[in-house]
């Protein structure tokens, strides 16, 4: 399902949708995705987790989406693709439900880092992971 959205329309329809559910667990997902980007060092598991997010902030706490947020910014950046360049363009796809990732982007370094949202990484390859050290 989160890989087959084409733009706005997609996302009002499956927010309009996940809105009736009440709070999901859609940033576990992001935060899995993140991870498997990693360890598949594959940007579609990024971009499914950053489509999850942007429908996220329609019914679960910001802050929960900030979080997973900084995690596949980092997994970006492990696989050397742009975490800018990913951000805006479902940003982009996602038009007015994009603003969480424009609004992300906006954040000072160190607000978007691991640090701040205090986790770490473990592990490399295969058994990469992150950890909560709250």
């Amino acid at each position: 399902m989160v890989k087959r959205f084409d733009g706005e329309r997609d996302y009002s329809v499956a927010s309009a949708s996940i809105r009736s559910m009440g709070e999901t667990y859609l940033p576990v997902f992001c935060q899995r995705a993140a991870v498997l980007t990693v360890r598949a060092n594959d940007v579609s598991h990024l971009r499914s987790g950053l489509r999850a997010a942007v429908l996220s902030v329609s019914v679960d706490d910001l802050y929960d989406v900030i979080i997973v947020l900084a995690l596949l910014w980092n997994s970006a950046e492990l696989i050397g693709v742009s975490p800018e360049v990913e951000f805006l363009g479902i940003a982009r796809q996602a038009g007015k439900f994009g603003g969480v990732l424009v609004d992300f982007l906006k954040r000072a370094p160190e607000d978007r880092s691991l640090d701040a949202m205090q986790y770490s990484v473990r592990g490399a390859g295969k058994t990469f992971w992150y950890r909560c050290d709250w």
